[in-house]
């Protein structure tokens, strides 16, 4: 894939990921207290806020869960590594069915109760959940390209 839209799926990922660090981002850059009404709402949308669940940064929080902030995460640091690493199309669906069993055990556990949540565990497994998505999306978007340039 071309190298530009490597870049643009980065800028855009990383506007994404640092939305999530508003609080902190707030104390060196004051100005975008005045943006922060529709970035909570924005990531309220894909997130349940549970306050017991965000990770405390300094005197603020992220704006999303631990599971969620791991995968925007996992989603940041592998389209930056994938910049630099030559990679090849992902054929086989294993990875991704065993980030989805891996993610889906540790919800299931902790919502029967079976064992206290744990942010360091959610965020993780996040981190690994995230990382093969965008590897997967990164795959299907070469794909395409592909496909549109014999067209």
């Amino acid at each position: 894939m071309n190298r530009k839209i490597d870049l643009v799926i980065l800028l855009l990922v990383t506007v994404w990921y640092s939305g999530i660090f508003i609080y902190l981002l707030i104390k060196i850059f004051p100005p975008l207290i005045f943006a922060f009404p529709i970035v909570n709402h924005l990531y309220s949308l894909v997130c349940h806020q549970n306050p017991a669940k965000l990770i405390p940064i300094y005197t603020g929080h992220t704006l999303i869960c631990a599971r969620c902030a791991g995968i925007y995460s996992g989603i940041f640091f592998i389209s930056l590594i994938s910049l630099f690493v030559k990679r090849n199309n992902i054929k086989s669906r294993k990875l991704f069915y065993t980030a989805l069993i891996i993610i889906l055990f540790d919800v299931l556990m902790t919502t029967f109760k079976i064992y206290e949540y744990s942010k360091i565990v959610a965020f993780t497994t996040g981190i690994f959940f995230g990382g093969v998505m965008f590897l997967y999306f990164r795959s299907a978007l070469q794909k395409l390209f592909k496909t549109t340039e014999t067209n």
